[in-house]
């Protein structure tokens, strides 16, 4: 017997399988249901209960002969929240940008809205933002790109006479940082004369095909420029 009281599926299977051959037409010998209670080391009247559970469940079509536990109806009855659920389709996104502001919404608590998230019930979606072409920028972009079309030869140009320049602007610091110490290293400090305005660094880069230079005799290079502000 179990220490918790509770039979295992297997330890069920091994008393119905027990009186089954110690059975005919389904009906124990004399001692044989206090025989199978010693052998698995549990009581007669539990013998018998799950003897009496699986005849039941053998006489429903397509059913083994088994006894199966029912711990699952035990406890509290797990609330049907489905309704609720289905009316999120029909608030506006922005009651919908948080589990704590959909669930109030619903009316269902967080616990049982993050709940059937996690059960496939939900999905959590990443929306980014894109950018609004209207029929004038897309005529635009085609008459930009027709600029590098040849067409007398089909092809377009090699734009060897174009430097592409791009920038990108850092900050030298944030203002939270996360470092990995040893025990009995200080902590570091870090100060800046404004938290809300932290200086920034720009990086200019320019990108271009090499050119060859007749005079020279060499390729020409394209410099990068750094610039801090």
């Amino acid at each position: 017997m179990p220490k918790n009281g509770e039979l295992t599926q297997s330890q069920r299977n091994q008393i119905v399988n027990g009186l089954l051959l110690r059975s005919e037409n389904l009906i124990p010998k004399r001692g044989a249901i206090n025989e199978v209670a010693v052998l698995c080391s549990v009581h007669r009247n539990t013998v018998k209960n799950i003897w009496n559970r699986a005849k039941e469940n053998s006489n429903v079509p397509g059913q083994p002969f088994e006894s199966k536990s029912k711990k699952y109806l035990c406890g509290r009855k797990r609330i049907d929240y489905s309704p609720k659920i289905k009316k999120l389709k029909t608030l506006p996104l922005r009651q919908r940008t948080t589990l704590r502001s959909a669930s109030s919404a619903v009316g269902v608590p967080l616990t049982s809205f993050f709940r059937r998230l996690k059960e496939g019930e939900l999905r959590r979606h990443s929306n980014y933002l894109k950018p609004l072409l209207t029929p004038k920028n897309m005529e635009d972009r085609i008459n930009f790109s027709k600029k590098f079309l040849n067409l007398n030869q089909g092809t377009f140009t090699d734009m060897m006479d174009r430097i592409h320049i791009d920038e990108k602007w850092f900050y030298i610091t944030e203002q939270k940082s996360k470092f990995y110490l040893e025990n009995d290293e200080n902590d570091p400090q870090r100060s800046a004369k404004s938290k809300r305005f932290i200086a920034k660094v720009m990086f200019l880069c320019a990108v271009a095909r090499p050119r060859w230079d007749s005079i020279k005799k060499n390729f020409l290079t394209v410099r990068l420029a750094f610039g801090r502000l």
